[in-house]
């Protein structure tokens, strides 16, 4: 194996050669967990976004000139010609469809999109709940496209929310079918995978749960700046900020974060007497003003953590349980309680 590709689970183990092992073997177990899954929500997303763009454009819609030249952005057109090109011309629609890459169904998703999704979300989702939007899927479904890609070329997935992920997974696989949802669920490993992560061997291993300080604050994107304001008190470290698919989309420390708002409302001509409830959080937030972070299972070693912090890589670790994927805690690097 080349040093390349082994030395983030070296640095990982805080060069323990022999965890490093378990820890590349442990990930891909996660991996092959995760295929199941991700090969349900590619097949389910696409077989439902198929279906309408017949109703749309005919049995043959991937050969329309009106698909490729106006409703198609050019990387996608230029992705379905492709794959048009490997299937052959005379191939099956069901075989082209197969050759789209998941790229392709994620990138749909777009801005560029808006009028097919503003007409026809709730036909490719119909047990879609009232308030998800475009905006909410495109980013569940781009974190769920990063990971598939990941996955497919064995890259490391050790500090990615796998379980927050395969949630949102099949919450979207159950926007399209209750009952598709409910058989990946019952056929779900990953938990089970999760439970069995290395540990560093003959060393004292201290979890970063017993760590984590529980003083933040969950502030949504949709917060107003009053909401917002009232859940930063004066015991809060850090601001954890989520999204309207209740994933975790940044971090800063309460510091930072109100010096942020204070910045972005005088830079949107906010200055002056305003009404705080009125504004939201996603209205002043155009530049993420998020401080380097990364998340972190709770069940993780400190000495991990703290290899992160020593490399200067991030200022702030958010831990989150395994099983509920929710954050249950928070490090700041300054605070060296590591």
């Amino acid at each position: 194996m080349s040093p390349e590709r082994f030395d983030p689970y070296t640095h990982k183990a805080g060069g323990d050669r022999e965890l490093a092992a378990e820890l590349y073997v442990y990930n891909s177990r996660v991996a092959e967990a995760l295929l199941h899954p991700l090969n349900l929500i590619e097949v389910t997303l696409r077989n439902s976004i198929d279906r309408v763009l017949v109703k749309l454009h005919g049995h043959d819609w991937h050969l329309s000139q009106q698909v490729s030249d106006v409703f198609l952005m050019e990387g996608g057109a230029n992705t379905l010609q492709a794959a048009v090109s490997r299937s052959g011309r005379n191939a099956l629609r069901g075989d082209i469809i197969a050759n789209l890459s998941f790229d392709f169904w994620s990138n749909m998703f777009r801005d560029h999109y808006g009028d097919f999704w503003r007409y026809h979300l709730l036909e490719v989702m119909p047990n879609l709940p009232e308030g998800v939007t475009r905006h909410d899927l495109q980013v569940s479904v781009k974190t769920i496209n990063n990971l598939r890609n990941r996955v497919a070329h064995y890259e490391p997935i050790l500090d990615m929310n796998v379980s927050g992920i395969l949630t949102n997974v099949f919450k979207i696989v159950g926007y399209i079918c209750k009952d598709t949802a409910v058989w990946g669920k019952h056929n779900a490993r990953l938990q089970a995978v999760t439970r069995t992560r290395p540990q560093t061997a003959g060393k004292s291993s201290t979890p970063l749960s017993t760590r984590l300080d529980k003083n933040f604050a969950i502030i949504s994107t949709n917060d107003s700046l009053l909401t917002a304001l009232n859940k930063l008190d004066v015991n809060s470290m850090v601001a954890v900020i989520e999204n309207d698919q209740k994933q975790i989309a940044g971090a800063a420390s309460a510091k930072t974060f109100l010096n942020q708002i204070i910045q972005c409302s005088c830079q949107n001509g906010l200055e002056g007497m305003i009404d705080l409830s009125e504004i939201s959080i996603i209205e002043i937030l155009t530049d993420k003003p998020f401080e380097p972070w990364k998340m972190f299972p709770d069940e993780v070693s400190i000495q991990t953590v703290a290899a992160e912090f020593n490399s200067k890589t991030i200022k702030i670790a958010v831990g989150y349980d395994v099983e509920s994927s929710k954050v249950s805690g928070v490090m700041l690097r300054a605070h060296r309680k590591y």
